[in-house]
């Protein structure tokens, strides 16, 4: 806490560029995957839907699921791990993204009878709802407190918090919009490829945080940022850097 700094030397100082980087990709998944927009529109997307279940008993529903999946996240976080547990929590939002804009489309494109079915959007909902506590909603709090030392964790918390409320005020002000021009479903597919996204930066830039202590955490994204740094020198032919001794 003796070394203070600043807005301005967080976002250039290099020591801080994986750790952005990994924080920018969780922030964006947490929002892109529809969550906000979801919240906002439930009892109009489930009116919708022609469901045999009500809105406001969906409403319901859909609030009782949230805090299983948090207290699930809770006690899952130091068992799985970080990565296994958002990579879970991402393809389950996708599954039940993807099979929400399914059933939309073989309701308003198809025009198909889905009456047999009329229990998949409130199903698909609350398992979205779910799955979204269980690790897209929670982990990034937590990274955001295994990633950044303590000197700058408060204007790293700032930053991604306001990055995030921004994000999620475009997805709810732009939903309706694009559900009224290219379709329900068209919207939901998108929300479940950035969950399909998501898994895949998770699968190759997130490093696993779980039992280790800060130093750990941070030689392991200096190397991250070594060995990138290192391939853009090779691509345009400058000499290349060699990496800081590493010192306990």
């Amino acid at each position: 806490m003796q070394n203070k700094t600043t807005l301005w030397e967080f976002m250039t100082n290099s020591d801080y560029r994986m750790a952005i980087f990994i924080m920018l990709g969780i922030k964006t998944l947490q929002q892109l995957s529809g969550e906000a927009a979801i919240d906002a529109y439930m009892q109009p997307i489930i009116a919708s839907t022609g469901s045999t279940i009500s809105e406001e008993t969906s409403s319901i529903i859909f609030g009782i699921v949230q805090l299983p999946g948090a207290l699930l996240a809770g006690y899952l976080v130091d068992k799985m791990g970080r990565k296994p547990l958002l990579i879970a929590s991402a393809t389950g939002c996708a599954i039940a993204l993807f099979a929400e804009g399914t059933y939309f489309y073989f309701q308003d494109v198809l025009e198909t009878d889905v009456s047999s079915i009329s229990w998949l959007p409130t199903t698909g909902i609350a398992v979205f709802v779910f799955m979204i506590n269980v690790g897209i909603v929670t982990l990034p709090y937590v990274l955001l407190g295994e990633l950044f030392a303590t000197n700058i964790k408060g204007i790293g918390v700032s930053t991604f918090t306001l990055y995030g409320a921004s994000l999620a005020f475009l997805v709810s002000k732009f939903f309706k919009p694009l559900a009224n021009a290219w379709g329900e479903y068209t919207v939901f597919w998108i929300f479940g490829c950035i969950c399909v996204l998501g898994i895949i930066f998770v699968l190759t830039v997130l490093p696993e945080t779980k039992g280790k202590s800060f130093s750990e955490i941070q030689a392991i994204l200096k190397r991250k940022t070594t060995k990138k740094d290192d391939v853009e020198t090779k691509d345009t032919g400058k000499p290349q850097r060699s990496p800081p001794p590493y010192t306990a």
